[in-house]
């Protein structure tokens, strides 16, 4: 058997296709974890200052420098997964090892799924696979991915997990109850990890809906029981938050600390630029104890309140720095890093493609482009940020450069 029909019987068999790209996928991400000693240490973030605490018996609390009390500083699903982790295997090199293993495991499942997503956006099944196998040998953020520090490879795994699911209904001839149960479990889980991907795959479903309006009534089934799931999947974490802070907190009570960091007269626009500069230093709980010792005296939630004062006021007063800033935001998003910057125009070329021949496929793609980054344009740049839709990026520039390719050798020939 040649190479090519090789790659095509693996493109065309999902289960060795899956199987393929998860085992190079988790053996290229551990490969880099080893290779660099990454598995041999772990910097005091809070995610896993809040574990340390969850395992000391202190609760869902101090993620910052100094003890500080109850916590909503972020979502509860990863430092929870970590917590596990610790808690079995200890906080030293088995326990880091297991998380980074964790999360490198996650990172690989993204690319030996990848290919359904591209299948189900109307590409060949070897395309698809190209995709797959790209992301699996290339990762796009091998540190992030390969490193249990952050909840960012999770949230990548729920979104295009929540697309695959859509993508499939919106194409069934019947919604599924269990179906919808399972988009609704998906939209509760990405709040306990990552909140800025319950809007999006919201958008999800309101297209699903939109495109089987000629079944109204099965379709606001479809959204009513996925709407009730997520809702019991993250109850029990907004009535944490009102029992202990005594007010209601969605999912994390931040917002108004990241726009002080983000925005006051030593902001640089991205977390990189401002600890070089240590900037960050100043202003941040997490490294700052003066501030940590506010967030103790206030609790964190009033806090928070006090930070986005004052952000506010120093946005009024700075509108054209506040613009500066928030367009290189923007900027660093969307094009930092030569990888990203190089897929750029065959991004676009595959998303035209898709819009032109799969226009569902379009519309949620273009759902997670629009919705995702949003608060990230008022934010500090971190490249882990842009993570959850790295694999959206990677397939869509795979169908790009294929459809490019093929014009090329149909204009030579």
């Amino acid at each position: 058997m040649n190479i090519l029909a090789s790659v095509s019987d693996f493109a065309n068999s999902p289960f060795k296709r899956f199987l393929l790209l998860f085992c190079i996928g988790l053996a290229v991400r551990m490969g880099y974890n080893t290779a660099n000693g990454l598995y041999l240490f772990t910097f005091p973030n809070e995610p896993q200052n809040i574990a340390h605490a969850i395992v000391r018996g202190e609760g869902f609390s101090n993620p910052f420098i100094l003890p500080t009390g109850p916590s909503a500083h972020l979502a509860p699903g990863f430092p929870f997964l970590l917590a596990g982790i610790y808690k079995v295997f200890g906080n030293g090199v088995a326990g880091l090892f297991v998380a980074d293993l964790m999360n490198s495991a996650i990172s690989a499942s993204v690319g030996a799924l990848l290919p359904v997503a591209g299948i189900l956006c109307g590409a060949d099944p070897p395309v698809a696979f190209a995709a797959g196998l790209l992301y699996a040998m290339v990762p796009p953020q091998p540190y992030t991915e390969s490193k249990g520090g952050w909840e960012a490879p999770a949230g990548a795994l729920l979104l295009l997990m929540a697309f695959i699911l859509v993508r499939n209904q919106i194409a069934a001839r019947n919604l599924e109850k269990r179906k919808a149960a399972a988009a609704g479990l998906l939209t509760g889980l990405s709040g306990l990890f990552l909140p800025t991907l319950g809007p999006v795959i919201v958008g999800f479903i309101a297209i699903m809906v939109a495109y089987k309006h000629k079944y109204a009534g099965r379709a606001v089934a479809f959204a009513s029981v996925a709407f009730l799931v997520a809702l019991a999947v993250v109850a029990p974490w907004f009535v944490r938050n009102r029992i202990v802070f005594g007010q209601w907190v969605p999912i994390r009570d931040n917002l108004g600390l990241e726009l002080h960091v983000a925005y006051w007269d030593k902001a640089a626009p991205s977390l990189k630029e401002n600890l070089i500069i240590r900037s960050h230093f100043e202003v941040h709980p997490h490294v700052n104890a003066s501030e940590a010792l506010k967030v103790r005296k206030f609790n964190e939630v009033e806090y928070n309140k006090r930070q986005m004062e004052a952000a506010e006021q120093w946005i009024m007063t700075h509108p054209s720095r506040f613009l500066q800033l928030t367009l290189k935001h923007f900027k660093l998003f969307w094009l930092y890093g030569i990888r990203s910057f190089l897929l750029i125009p065959f991004f676009l070329v595959g998303l035209w493609w898709i819009a032109t021949h799969d226009r569902a496929s379009f519309y949620l793609l273009a759902t997670i482009f629009a919705i995702q980054p949003l608060i990230y344009y008022f934010v500090q740049f971190d490249p882990r940020y842009r993570h959850p839709l790295d694999w959206a990026m990677v397939l869509t520039a795979v169908v790009g450069a294929s459809y490019i390719y093929q014009r090329a050798r149909a204009f030579r020939w």
